[in-house]
Order: structure tokens, then C-alpha cells, then sequence
């Protein structure tokens, strides 16, 4: 009797070889994707930590951040005074503690870049998506509500490892709010309340949100956990809040 070697692979052995190597692919592939999501939410952290050494730099030397707006904008009555963004970007004034390094405004997860915006008659009238961060603008603002806040006011009546100041911004969610709209948008007002600001922060970026608080230390959260952070008092609003 005769034997024959065989010198390949049968067709059923072929298929249960592709089979494991397609079960250990889908087990593999997530975990991949995880990993550098893991990453870039690392990254972001660390920008977001960087900020805030510049905002501390900045309030040390100076007290306060510039005063965004003459009236407030949480009042019926000067609402029509304001809402220009003639203005100094906060990104302006804290890009020199962050040695210039203009790639910290920036999630790694953040699709969105700078453009310049530009009018009828080729005049550029700010930028778009000027960082993936939004401001708390009870930093920059005063209101007919909160008043203004100086640096000392923050430290005595919130503590600095208590009030968050910036916040992961949703570009997409900025153009589609109704209080909105303006790509050039790169702070929140807490008195719009969280029916507003649920679509201009990224509260699902990386699974949550990456926060920074006042004295620049940084901590991933839920908007549940988040917000009662982001409001003067801890008293969060639901809906806009006017004043007379």
C-alpha cells in the first residue's frame, strides 16, 4: 500500500484558520481603538492642564481677566447693548504662558480647526473654532445675576478646587443651538442654564468630558457631576435666566 504527504492545507482547514484570525481581529481591533482614544483623552488632559497654569499666571499677575462685555448680558434691558465679539479671545491672552504653543488649544480628538473668517470685502472678522475648550465666562463677564468675579472673590466664596473654568467644546452643537450659532464662540454664560449649554459642551468626547477647575488641576466627569461646578453657589439652571 502506497502513502501519499500532503504538501498543502485542506479548504476546511483554510476556513477555520480565517475563522480564528477574524475572531481575534474583532477582539483586538476595540481594544486598539480604545487604547488611542485613552490617548488622546490623555492629551487633552494635559492641554487642559496647561491652560490653566497660563490662567493662574494670568490672574496672579493681574486679578482678573479682561471685562468681555460694558453691560450685562444676562439683562432684558442691555441685551441689545451687547453680543459683539469684538473682542480679546481669551486664547490671546493666555497663549504667552503656554510659551506659544498654539497645539494645547487643541483635543487630539477635536476635528474641527482654526480658520480665519472672512467678510464680504476680504476684512477677517475673527476665527472659527478658536480652541476645543470653552470658557466659563463667569471669568470674563459680569452679570446682572453673579455680578463680576475677580480672582479673590472665586477663591472666597468657591475655592479654587471647587469652581470649574473650561470646559470641552462641541463645535457642531454651537452651530446648531438657537442661543448660538457664532463658529467663533469660545465661551459658555452658566445663566443660558443646561438646556443650552448640553449642546455646546462635548460631554461624550472621550465617554466624558475632560474638566478643569480654578486652581488647573483636571478630572474627567459627567455632566450630572460636572455642572453643579460650572454654576456660582452650585445653583444649576435648567433654563435661560433673565433679568429685568
Amino acid at each position: 500500500m502506497k502513502y501519499c504527504l500532503r504538501t498543502g492545507f485542506t479548504l476546511v482547514e483554510i476556513l477555520v484558520v480565517l475563522a480564528i484570525l477574524g475572531v481575534l481581529m474583532g477582539l483586538m481591533i476595540p481594544a486598539v481603538i480604545s487604547a488611542r482614544e485613552a490617548a488622546r483623552s490623555t492629551q487633552c488632559r494635559n492641554n487642559l492642564h496647561q491652560i490653566g497654569l497660563a490662567l493662574n499666571y494670568y490672574l496672579e499677575s493681574h486679578g482678573q481677566l479682561f471685562l468681555q462685555l460694558p453691560n450685562n448680558p444676562d439683562s432684558r434691558s442691555q441685551q441689545a447693548k451687547g453680543g459683539t465679539f469684538e473682542k480679546i479671545y481669551w486664547e490671546d491672552l493666555l497663549i504667552g504662558g503656554m510659551e506659544r504653543q498654539t497645539a494645547v488649544l487643541h483635543c487630539p480628538s477635536d476635528i474641527t480647526r482654526t480658520e480665519p473668517i472672512k467678510q464680504a470685502d476680504g476684512t477677517i472678522n475673527g476665527f472659527s473654532n478658536p480652541s476645543s475648550y470653552l470658557m466659563n465666562s463667569i471669568m470674563s463677564r459680569k452679570t446682572k445675576a453673579y455680578g463680576r468675579y475677580t480672582f479673590l472673590r472665586l477663591q472666597q466664596e468657591a475655592g479654587t478646587s471647587n469652581i470649574l473654568v473650561f470646559n470641552e467644546r462641541n463645535a457642531a452643537g454651537i452651530l446648531a443651538s438657537p442661543q448660538g450659532g457664532d463658529p467663533r464662540r469660545d465661551d459658555y454664560d452658566v445663566w443660558l442654564g443646561t438646556k443650552v449649554l448640553d449642546t455646546w459642551i462635548a460631554w461624550d468626547r472621550h465617554g466624558t468630558a475632560n474638566c478643569l477647575y480654578l486652581d488647573g488641576h483636571v478630572f474627567p466627569m459627567t455632566r450630572d457631576e460636572a455642572y453643579p461646578q460650572m454654576f456660582p453657589g452650585g445653583q444649576v439652571l435648567a433654563q435661560p435666566s433673565l433679568c429685568p
